[in-house]
């Protein structure tokens, strides 16, 4: 049986989760760019998708990436990354993140998708700014994966590496 599409806008996932919360589901929420999609990203979401019983990833949009990689990332288009998280079976729930990178933003995300767990991997930078945002509103902040597993940067750096020389 062909899966289902599970790509959702921002406002029809609070109905969601607000229902599920009603039927007292447990919610993990993960965010990231996923550019370059490689292991540490599946480990990452499947190991979310064990700890709860609905799985929502938000992929960030394009100005978001830019704003805390650089000007020249995201690599892959915002749609293409979509549709990789969408054809996971691990996942129940993805949408494009149409906020900014504000605290605000994330208190506001987080609480509104009634997130049980926010769940990051063990490379993630920007810990410090997401679990006191996630605490702020009852979310428990989880990391989860190996460190040892692949980072995008590096990714990038090997690639470029082996092109120079």
């Amino acid at each position: 049986m062909p899966r289902q599409n599970q790509i959702y806008s921002i406002n029809t996932l609070y109905k969601i989760t607000s229902d599920l919360k009603k039927r007292d589901k447990k919610i993990a929420f993960t965010h990231g760019a996923f550019d370059l999609f490689h292991i540490g990203h599946l480990d990452l979401l499947e190991r979310s998708s064990r700890i709860c019983d609905y799985l929502i990833v938000g992929v960030e949009n394009n100005m978001n990436i830019q704003t805390y990689k650089s000007k020249d990332r995201p690599i892959i288009s915002e749609q293409d990354r979509l549709e990789i998280i969408n054809a996971l079976n691990c996942i129940d729930a993805v949408f494009i993140n149409p906020y900014d990178t504000s605290k605000e933003s994330f208190i506001y995300l987080y609480k509104n998708l009634h997130a049980d767990y926010v769940t990051i991997g063990p490379n993630f930078d920007f810990k410090d700014k997401l679990f006191p945002q996630a605490k702020a509103v009852g979310s428990e902040p989880v990391i989860l994966g190996h460190e040892r597993l692949a980072r995008t940067t590096g990714i990038v750096n090997t690639i470029l590496k082996r092109v120079k020389d």
